[in-house]
């Protein structure tokens, strides 16, 4: 029990000092903390199961050695069960109301908002599910040009390599680096996969405005993040103040933001009320706090003339 604790609080004290704070390092603190909250429940489960198999045989339970239990008086005896009794009914029954919104959460993490960074805060950044609509795209051009043979010539740009160095690990004929590692079939290849560095320079070249170019596409978004409007306020440079190792961006910090999210009215001030709300308004039904246009983008881009929409 001693070294949990001194698990718990020093997991606790790093994770809190340390600059990288991000939703699966939590597992570092809660593993001692459940292991804790497991043995502190024991004792009050074990009780009202004993309790409740004593009632069941007629038997009244009682919570101290029998020739101990036989030198106290009865009234001392009787108080000391009913309150040994009362503290775990009401420990198991703290615990149950307690596993009711951990339910919730984890019910909304796993199926409702899976991979939805704007919405769950366990997420925070994470890979969209518009690859699989990508995916599906590039599925359908290999069947077109290759009969499903995984064979489709395929071209991604540095800032695409991950992550679909993973979900074209099936596709031999990628040219990673496009277009300088294959400068001789660059201007062919079916099918274009770009970051968004390199989005709008690879759109002037293969997908002009002007519609007349070779290749059509369309822009989805890589991955989305956790609003950050929690952040302190970035440092103002003054005649007094450099900001020299201060963050120049930031949000409008952690109270402001629970209170109204990223866009603050006038001389706004912490509302007690209405960061409540909003915590258990993303608690029971994941209503971001602050803004969920936070992305990095990717393009699609598929030759014209393989009469596939990206």
């Amino acid at each position: 029990r001693l070294f949990l604790v001194y698990w718990f609080v020093g997991n606790f004290f790093i994770y809190s000092w340390a600059a990288e704070k991000m939703p699966w390092l939590m597992i570092h603190m809660t593993m001692p903390m459940m292991l804790l909250a497991a043995l502190g429940l024991q004792p009050a489960a074990s009780y009202v199961l004993a309790w409740v198999r004593a009632r069941r045989q007629s038997a009244v339970p009682i919570d101290t050695p029998a020739s101990q239990a036989a030198s106290e008086q009865v009234p001392t005896r009787k108080r000391r069960t009913g309150l040994v009794t009362g503290g775990a009914f009401a420990t198991v029954a703290i615990a149950f109301l307690l596993l009711l919104p951990t339910l919730q959460n984890m019910r909304e993490v796993t199926y409702v908002h899976a991979a939805d960074g704007p919405h769950e805060m366990m997420v925070y950044v994470q890979t969209t599910t518009d690859i699989n609509i990508v995916m599906a795209k590039v599925a359908e051009l290999d069947q077109k040009v290759t009969g499903g043979k995984h064979q489709l010539r395929i071209g991604v740009t540095d800032d695409a390599t991950w992550p679909y160095s993973w979900y074209l690990r099936d596709y031999p004929n990628v040219c990673w680096g496009f277009p300088d590692g294959c400068t001789a079939t660059a201007s062919s290849i079916p099918v274009i996969i770009t970051g968004n560095d390199k989005l709008f320079s690879i759109a002037n070249q293969y997908a002009p405005s002007s519609g007349d170019g070779p290749y059509t596409f369309h822009e989805y978004r890589m991955r989305t993040w956790w609003d950050e409007g929690y952040k302190p306020p970035p440092c103002v440079v003054t005649a007094t103040n450099t900001c020299k190792g201060e963050a120049m961006w930031g949000g409008v910090g952690p109270l402001l933001w629970l209170s109204y999210g990223d866009t603050l009215p006038p001389h706004a001030t912490f509302n007690a009320d209405l960061a409540m709300q909003h915590i258990w308004q993303w608690w029971w039904e994941r209503r971001p706090f602050g803004s969920t246009a936070g992305s990095y983008d990717m393009g699609l881009f598929i030759r014209k003339d393989l009469g596939v929409t990206p």
